[in-house]
């Protein structure tokens, strides 16, 4: 009932909660996790994938953005209709949004599950000619394609993917 410290010293304990928070792991879903990573994929989670992001978007001049949620749970379950609302805005002010294509790829049933949040907040993607694509469930992404495919044999073409990899656990939690 003690957890030895860093310096040797031992904390004592009546219970221990170990709260490790979760980590993307795009190496979960086939072909995410390649050479395309950082060049035409892409995720927000992290310092560097943010950073890659941004120079991927200096460069984008149009075509089809795809944002895609991969599964729950994750670090910030609105974060990816964040992103797909400031890329929107982004595309705008750079003058470019009649030549980007912007859809959201969840595998949920909505963009906003919650009755209320539906009601209210829809008109929000509809307005901004956002698609929105549900109930798909991806089993691999083809980078070379490029696109996103679901086990139910459905596609998302894109130009650019800003994915929300599965969000694990620490490795010491797994075993």
């Amino acid at each position: 009932r003690s957890v030895e410290l860093e310096g040797h010293a031992d904390l004592t304990y009546d219970q221990l909660v170990i709260a490790t928070g979760t980590h993307p792991r795009p190496d979960q879903t086939p072909g995410l996790d390649g050479p395309a990573y950082g060049t035409t994929v892409h995720d927000f989670y992290s310092l560097d994938g943010a950073v890659a992001l941004r120079d991927a978007l200096e460069q984008f001049d149009g075509g089809r953005l795809v944002v895609n949620l991969i599964d729950l749970p994750i670090k910030c379950p609105v974060a990816p209709l964040e992103f797909t609302f400031l890329a929107e805005a982004w595309a705008r002010e750079h003058g470019i949004r009649d030549d980007v294509e912007i859809t959201y790829v969840t595998p949920l049933d909505g963009a906003f599950t919650k009755p209320i949040a539906y009601k209210q907040l829809c008109s929000m993607l509809v307005d901004r000619d956002i698609a929105v694509v549900t109930d798909f469930y991806l089993e691999a992404a083809d980078t070379a394609a490029p696109r996103l495919a679901s086990y139910e044999e459905r596609e998302a073409p894109y130009a650019v993917l800003v994915t929300v990899p599965n969000n694990i656990g620490a490795r010491i939690v797994g075993g």
